[in-house]
């Protein structure tokens, strides 16, 4: 096995070493594949891996299925072998038990959306000996359900900040999310109507982009979610271009071109660069007595990982937890060499869409429920562009690359500064302005829950009717600040400091006082002398609420001490929250009976606040 490439592996430990650095044998889990004439260059194998398709799996969907798995034999081929991989369908009169270890098959089951593709190893070699690949029927059925059934309104309203499990496999139920996105874009541009069939092309692709991702796994591949990185965003449309991605094992978004290009591909219609090489590390013939002897090639094959269309981050590098993600292209659901770019562009696409939701949406003699749902598809769909974004604050481009590989880099490579101000830019224009919240009257009128109510409709769990609007705004605002802000960001801030030219960091001053001036902007402008009213309020209420939450966070800072929060973003805390004090004096002072109700409450307890977190904090600092 080799670090530079992602295979799922059996690990053993050999206490036998002695003068090893470390003393484990890795294997790659690899299905145990031998020409059947070691002489020929192209051969077929002894015993080919097979996949039956089980008898369950509609007819329609077939094709797909088969498509997506007899693919791989494209990187198969490359390598010496035809036809290593071969599909059959089991018939109506077969009554073997798909369980059955002697068959490999692709299982059509009953539930809600997900695909996985589990496997069974030898725990002495890592030699796959069993695979079966299911798919939830409920995957399928929420796509054809007129599009916009699938997203209930309680999952809504739970978090529209979706969270991943590591090394649990949920392409399958992102897709359903995708899949929502795209047919509200098509609804809403007019492209085909809510009650129309879903365009087949898009189907087959997406089913087959799943069954590819699926199979991948069952061939002891592990995820690689920096292969969308491949290719610029100008590229995706491009139907000559058949591979989006790099790799089959990135969750690869569904691709919708801006409404003034011609759309390409919605999917990777077939492997990636990454997936032939890990194929041919994995199986490649290679001479040799012993494994050792294999060594040598295999070393040579891995060096080739600087090669811009090998990229690889798999989920590790991905991992929310404590914010340990950090190159900003290693990610899920995103496309091109410019996830910045990509949000942008995905942005552009939500601002477009919100505008027409009612009336492309809503349908004659319908409820309002599929503007909801419309509605709340677009908002989970901003949620992950700004996360995309925010990923550039602190982050370093990270190469597994080993010293002496052929244009070989160094592990960590610092974001530009000028490209970590370009996405604190974007944040502060698409998520700390509350013009990208101006949404129109009758929109938030149309929000409607359904009203059934019986088995199966779990709408009795929400907690309101109409929609919960600030609540949500204020979620994502609230995690956007939460990682911005948060003690492995703000380190690395301040280690990365060290790393570039002095003229080209972003520091932690800059960005406390970057978020400080987007967040109290209001505070920069004299009132006047206008009148203002509490149903046109000096301070917005989206504002108040993201205001209030960075209040929270700067008082965190200064008042809990946490072992990971650099000094000096304490007293920058500390400081900016004086900064903010005598802002909001100076806003207030002889103007404060012009203001409106709620800012005038709002600022007056915002200073006791920042005064009783400054007395404590000197308190503190006292003992």
């Amino acid at each position: 096995a080799d670090d530079r490439l992602g295979h799922f592996l059996t690990v053993m430990k050999d206490y036998s070493f002695q003068t090893d650095e470390e003393p484990f044998v890795r294997y790659v889990n690899r299905w145990h594949l031998q020409k059947a004439d070691m002489n020929a260059k192209v051969s077929p194998p002894k015993k080919p891996i097979i996949f039956y398709i089980e008898k369950t799996v509609p007819h329609r969907f077939r094709s797909y299925i088969r498509q997506g798995i007899l693919e791989w034999n494209k990187a198969f081929e490359k390598i010496g072998f035809v036809d290593a991989i071969e599909v059959r369908v089991q018939q109506d009169d077969e009554n073997w038990d798909p369980e059955d270890a002697r068959y490999n098959t692709v299982r059509w089951i009953a539930g809600a959306s997900f695909a996985i593709g589990p496997s069974r190893v030898n725990p002495l070699s890592g030699q796959i000996l069993d695979a079966d690949i299911l798919i939830n029927e409920g995957f399928i059925r929420s796509w054809q359900r007129k599009y916009m059934t699938f997203f209930d309104q309680v999952q809504q309203e739970r978090d529209n900040w979706i969270g991943f499990s590591p090394f649990k496999c949920e392409m399958a139920s992102g897709l359903s999310h995708q899949m929502n996105f795209m047919a509200t874009t098509m609804a809403i541009r007019e492209l085909t109507g809510l009650n129309g069939e879903m365009p087949e092309e898009y189907l087959g692709q997406a089913l087959k982009a799943l069954t590819m991702h699926e199979v991948g796994h069952t061939l002891g591949l592990r995820h690689n979610f920096k292969a969308s990185s491949m290719l610029s965003l100008d590229q995706l449309n491009d139907k000559d271009r058949f591979a989006l991605i790099g790799s089959v094992m990135d969750y690869g978004p569904v691709n919708i071109a801006p409404k003034s290009e011609a759309q390409g591909n919605y999917y990777t219609t077939t492997i990636g660069p990454w997936d032939y090489w890990a194929i041919e590390y994995a199986y490649k013939p290679i001479g040799g007595n012993t494994l050792e002897d294999e060594l040598p090639e295999l070393g040579e094959i891995a060096a080739r990982a600087a090669s811009p269309e090998l990229a690889y981050g798999t989920d590790g590098d991905v991992s929310w937890y404590r914010y340990r993600d950090l190159d900003p292209l290693v990610n899920r659901w995103d496309l091109g060499n410019d996830p910045l770019a990509f949000a942008r562009q995905r942005m552009e696409i939500i601002s477009e869409l919100w505008t027409e939701i009612v009336d492309k949406v809503a349908i004659e003699g319908v409820g309002y429920q599929r503007v909801r749902r419309a509605f709340g598809t677009l908002l989970n769909e901003y949620s992950r562009v700004m996360f995309l974004a925010t990923r550039y604050i602190g982050g370093q481009y990270h190469h597994r690359d080993h010293r002496g590989d052929p244009n070989g880099r160094l592990p960590f490579v610092p974001v530009s500064a000028d490209k970590q101000r370009e996405a604190l830019k974007f944040l502060k224009e698409h998520a700390l302005s509350d013009k990208a919240f101006d949404f129109p009257p009758e929109l938030l009128n149309s929000l409607a829950i359904s009203r059934w109510s019986h088995w199966g409709i779990d709408n009795q769990q929400a907690s309101r009717l109409d929609y919960p609007l600030h609540r949500l705004i204020l979620n994502n605002q609230r995690q956007i600040l939460d990682r911005l802000f948060y003690p492995n960001i703000l380190a690395r801030i301040q280690d990365t400091e060290l790393k570039f030219d002095k003229a080209n960091t972003l520091t932690m001053p800059k960005l406390f006082s970057e978020i400080t001036g987007a967040v109290w902007s209001e505070l920069g402008h004299k009132l006047g002398g206008k009148r203002w009213l509490n149903s046109d309020p000096f301070i917005s209420s989206f504002r108040r609420g993201l205001q209030r939450e960075h209040l929270k966070i700067l008082i965190k800072l200064v008042l809990e001490v946490d072992s990971g929060t650099p000094e000096d973003a304490r007293s920058l805390a500390w400081q900016n929250l004086g900064f903010i004090n005598g802002k909001i004096g100076k806003a207030i002072r002889g103007d404060n009976n012009n203001l409106d109700d709620y800012t005038s409450a709002h600022l007056g307890e915002s200073q006791v606040r920042i005064q009783k977190a400054l007395d404590a904090s000197f308190q503190i600092e006292r003992r």
